[in-house]
């Protein structure tokens, strides 16, 4: 029964925010376009508890809508994209939901080193904040995507991870 109740939520939620992206995209053509928009990835818990599917299910909906929201900045013309992903306080979490966490920041980073849509589109990916907080694995995915968009000048998607308000701050100086 839970499962039919979360599939239901997801078509009526798919459906909802396929309207509501219509709407907003009317609305922001009709002005000038900013030249930077920043998103904080937020609630992906409460809205997972919300509609009973796990955590981690959670999260793994949240990275297809962070891509979605990549994808529609693009295709609206905006230049840049910060997207505040992992914060100094998530460290409290815990040890089981640290290491979801750091797994899919991994393959997300990973991921977007081969997506040919990054590569296509000149998207140049660059991780802020304290870097070094991170776990190996992470670190490496990070650098791998770094490296292999480097040169793109098209796009330019930043990544907030590990980062406090006064980090990001200054990683943008120095950007």
């Amino acid at each position: 029964m839970k499962r039919e109740v979360a599939r239901l939520c997801n078509w009526l939620r798919d459906r909802a925010y396929g309207e509501y992206e219509r709407m907003l995209e009317e609305e922001i053509l009709e002005r000038s376009l900013p030249e930077h928009v920043a998103i904080i990835m937020d609630g992906n818990r409460r809205f997972a508890r919300k509609i009973g599917v796990s955590a981690e299910e959670g999260y793994l909906y949240g990275a297809e809508v962070t891509e979605r929201m990549i994808e529609w900045c693009f295709d609206l013309g905006i230049k840049q994209l910060t997207i505040y992903a992992f914060s100094i306080e998530n460290f409290c979490r815990t040890e089981e939901e640290k290491e979801q966490l750091f797994e899919l920041m991994r393959a997300e980073f990973e991921k977007i080193s081969k997506d040919d849509r990054v590569h296509r589109r000149g998207v140049r990916v660059r991780a802020i904040g304290n870097i070094s907080l991170l776990p190996a694995s992470v670190r490496e995915a990070i650098k791998k995507a770094e490296h292999a968009t480097e040169r793109y000048r098209n796009f330019r998607l930043f990544i907030a991870v590990a980062y406090s308000g006064r980090m990001e701050i200054l990683d943008s100086v120095r950007i």
